[in-house]
């Protein structure tokens, strides 16, 4: 549950039907279940998970995903949020 407060989720019910969710929210709910798997060597490739973030959540958003680096594993995003690409290794344009 933590992990998910940290990727902005606090929000969701668990008597939320996942046809509700935004991309955004579905897409961090499916990181946050791989991140409690304690997956190591994985390959992440997101698209936007910033969407509808605040600035908070992008902070830990990055968070998480340099916890994920540091286990080993790497990931790709493809974003446009200017806080979240100022985090970022390498930038591709």
């Amino acid at each position: 549950m933590e992990t998910m407060c940290r990727l902005g989720l606090g929000h969701l019910n668990l008597n939320r039907s996942g046809a509700t969710l935004s991309p955004g929210d579905l897409q961090r709910l499916r990181l946050a279940s791989m991140i409690s798997n304690q997956l190591r060597g994985a390959l992440y490739i997101m698209d936007e998970p910033c969407q509808g973030l605040t600035g908070k959540e992008v902070e830990n958003l990055v968070g998480v995903l340099r916890e994920l680096v540091n286990r080993g594993s790497s990931v790709v995003v493809v974003e446009h949020h200017p806080q979240f690409l100022s985090q970022c290794e390498e930038v591709f344009l």
